[in-house]
C-alpha cells in the first residue's frame, strides 16, 4: 500500500509539472513594436577645431519589455537613421567619420552638416550589434566620431533613431 501511495504521489507530481509546461506553451509571446527609440544631442565644435566625438544612449522604455528583460526572445531592429538639425555652420561643411556600436562601425563620408540632412544605416553587422545590446540590457550606446571639413566651427543637433520589434516569452 505504501508503494501504491508513493507511486500515486509521484505520478500526480509529474502530471502537475507536465500540465504547467502545457499551459505555458498555450500563452502566446508578447510582441512589442518600438517605433520611437531615439537619442539626440547637440554637437559643438569650437572654431579652430574639426574633431567630432559624441556618444548617444538609446534606451527601451516600454514597461512590458522592461518588466520581462530576462524573457526577451528576439529583438529585431527594423531601421536605424540619423538626422541633422539646428545647424550653425559654414555652408558646405561636411562630416567624415564613423557611427559605431561596440566594435561594429559604419563609415560616414562627406555628410552635409545642413538642416534636414538624413541618413540610413543598414549594415547587417551594425544592426546585429544593436539587437544584441537591446536584448542584453534594453539599451545601446552609439558613438559618432570624425572630423568636419573646415576649422570654422559648427554647432548642430544630431538625432539618431531606431525602430525595433521585441518578442518576449511569457
Amino acid at each position: 500500500m505504501k508503494t501504491l501511495k508513493t507511486f500515486f504521489a509521484l505520478s500526480l507530481f509529474a502530471l502537475t509539472l507536465n500540465s504547467c509546461d502545457a499551459v505555458e506553451d498555450l500563452v502566446p509571446d508578447l510582441e512589442v513594436n518600438l517605433n520611437d527609440l531615439s537619442a539626440s544631442g547637440t554637437v559643438v565644435i569650437p572654431e579652430g577645431n574639426t574633431s567630432v566625438e559624441q556618444d548617444y544612449v538609446i534606451e527601451i522604455e516600454d514597461e512590458d519589455v522592461l518588466d520581462n528583460l530576462n524573457r526577451i526572445k528576439v529583438v529585431a531592429v527594423q531601421g536605424f537613421t540619423y538626422t541633422i538639425s539646428n545647424v550653425t555652420a559654414t555652408e558646405g561643411t561636411t562630416l567624415t567619420g564613423t557611427i559605431s556600436n561596440g566594435d561594429k562601425s559604419v563609415t560616414l563620408t562627406n555628410v552635409a552638416i545642413a538642416n534636414g540632412t538624413t541618413g540610413t544605416v543598414s549594415d547587417p553587422a551594425f544592426i546585429n550589434a544593436l539587437q544584441n545590446d537591446f536584448k542584453s540590457d534594453a539599451k545601446a550606446t552609439v558613438s559618432v566620431d570624425g572630423t568636419i571639413s573646415n576649422a570654422d566651427g559648427a554647432t548642430f543637433t544630431l538625432t539618431i533613431k531606431s525602430n525595433a520589434k521585441v518578442t518576449v516569452g511569457l
